[in-house]
């Protein structure tokens, strides 16, 4: 079963019986709030919202997809705090609606059991998006990194984009351009969160402007950073030359 194929289902009158209608949510609405116990997941059939994880990273989700799977599925309290950017349309289902729909049609209710399930292992190994394109820069290297992505705009606007908070509020800020995930900053442990999705092979290339002179304690996890993308022969660019290249030009 597909996210399309559910929605489909749910919006069936057989289905509404059980589900109900698609509720709206306005722009701004929470529809979880981390640490709050989760009674049920929200399908979402159109909107998108931001989720800011208790870790400190962030998340920009898009229907068809679905959130509170985890704490649902696991029984644990919200991982993060979700709100509505835009409108959003989405079917609620909690217990109660899971045995519905069961004696309603077996098959289906089972196949819903089995995606929500896949996604919430898919989640709890990373995977939020597609594939990533890590932007990380040094304080002094932001800049450059601004003119770069908006030079090559059309290329970063094609892909996920996931980069370090520092760096990804500049860019967004600067050049308002999406950024599907955000991790920690780089001292406080962005890098390695990066480096972990490269080994889970969610990262398909990394631009990361260094700076030459650069000097910190966690000067070790940006080594790290670079030796995982060796490892597993990701491309990476630590400066502007071999940046464009990565670009094709």
């Amino acid at each position: 079963m597909e996210w399309s194929e559910l929605i489909r289902w749910l919006s069936t009158d057989a289905a509404r019986k059980v589900v109900g209608n698609a509720r709206v949510f306005h722009k701004g609405s929470i529809l979880l709030h981390a640490y709050e116990t989760v009674n049920g997941v929200f399908v979402l059939s159109s909107g998108k919202i931001k989720a800011q994880l208790t870790h400190g990273g962030a998340l920009e989700l898009q229907a068809p997809t679905c959130v509170g799977e985890l704490g649902f599925l696991g029984q644990n309290p919200a991982i993060a705090t979700v709100e509505c950017t835009t409108e959003v349309e989405a079917y609620f289902i909690d217990k109660g609606c899971l045995f519905a729909l069961s004696e309603l049609d077996q098959r289906l209710a089972m196949e819903l059991m089995f995606l929500l399930s896949k996604l919430a292992l898919e989640r709890w190994g990373g995977r939020y998006h597609d594939r990533y394109v890590a932007l990380v820069a040094h304080d002094n290297k932001k800049a450059e990194l601004v003119d770069f992505v908006r030079k090559h705009r059309e290329y970063f606007e094609s892909r996920n984009i996931i980069a370090t908070s520092t760096t990804g509020k500049r860019l967004s800020g600067e050049l308002n351009i999406r950024i599907a995930r955000t991790t920690l900053s780089g001292p406080m442990g962005g890098d390695q969160e990066i480096g972990g999705l490269v080994s889970n092979g969610l990262i398909e290339a990394v631009f990361f402007f260094r700076d030459p002179a650069w000097s910190a304690p966690h000067l070790s996890d940006v080594n790290a950073l670079v030796r995982i993308c060796e490892v597993h022969n990701v491309p990476i660019a630590t400066n502007l030359a071999t940046a464009e290249r990565m670009v094709g030009q």
